[in-house]
């Protein structure tokens, strides 16, 4: 049997679906060729851990899988140890791996290398964007840090809004302490 697996972390119109993923990968296959789809919405590829994929792994551990067929690698894992750790269980079992974007023979010597190369820069890729979304949450961090406290005069019914160090800001005539209108608390920019 030869298993399609099929992985989107999020539904974008840019991005490839699963459907067509799937219906890619039937385009390597030969009209004949019993198969079953492993399906993973809604996972990152930064680890393995996905129930589709582990059920995929428990199948071709008991023999059921001969071929494993994907529309592109990373759609497998980003993370280059999960990946050799897959590739040593598929060859320890005889299974063959093939990608509809990355059309190479995975099992001679060069095409090892290429899928080891590949999958290098995968998990880079993905070292990156994680990278640039914890910049992002920094610099979010510390934009919301860097305002500053300031006091607002409120008189009393009503009138105009001013900061404290503003020109006329002070307490109404005649009034002060708790009856003086202060609010505390308000961030300014």
């Amino acid at each position: 049997m030869t298993a399609i697996y099929a992985r989107q972390l999020v539904e974008r119109q840019a991005s490839i679906s699963i459907e067509m993923q799937i219906a890619d990968c039937e385009h390597l296959l030969p009209e004949d060729t019993p198969r079953q789809c492993y399906i993973d919405r809604g996972y990152s590829g930064t680890h393995v851990e996905h129930p589709a994929f582990q059920a995929m792994l428990g199948d071709v551990r008991a023999g059921k899988i001969q071929e494993v067929c994907v529309y592109k690698l990373d759609r497998i894992s980003r993370s280059l140890c999960d990946f050799a750790e897959m590739m040593r269980l598929f060859r320890a079992h005889g299974v063959k791996l093939r990608s509809f974007r990355e059309n190479f023979d995975t099992e001679s010597e060069i095409g090892s290398m290429l899928l080891h190369l590949l999958m290098m820069f995968a998990e880079l890729e993905q070292k990156t964007i994680a990278g640039r979304v914890r910049d992002n949450y920094y610099a979010r961090g510390t934009a919301s840090a860097t305002r500053r406290r300031c006091t607002v005069w409120l008189p009393h019914g009503g009138g105009d809004i001013r900061r404290k160090g503003d020109p006329g800001a002070h307490a109404p005539a005649g009034r002060s302490g708790a009856g003086a209108g202060v609010l505390h608390g308000l961030w300014c920019r």
